[in-house]
């Protein structure tokens, strides 16, 4: 399964995916996937959110292609 594969099938059952649980899954560079997956057609929003350690990231959600 590829990277892109991998985050699509997580972002289809989860809210979204981070970088920190990218990281987890061996995925170092989820923007440039992101980038990707949107280049392929995939609707992916972005959601800036604030961790409780009060430091930004972002969340990228699959939007309308959902299982």
């Amino acid at each position: 399964m590829t990277q892109k594969q991998k985050i699509l099938e997580y972002m289809r059952y989860h809210e979204g995916i981070s970088t920190y649980k990218a990281f987890q899954m061996g995925i170092t560079r989820l923007a440039a996937r992101i980038s990707e997956l949107r280049a392929d057609g995939h609707n992916i929003m972005s959601v800036h959110k604030v961790s409780e350690e009060n430091k930004p990231y972002v969340l990228y959600r699959l939007v309308g292609d959902e299982k």
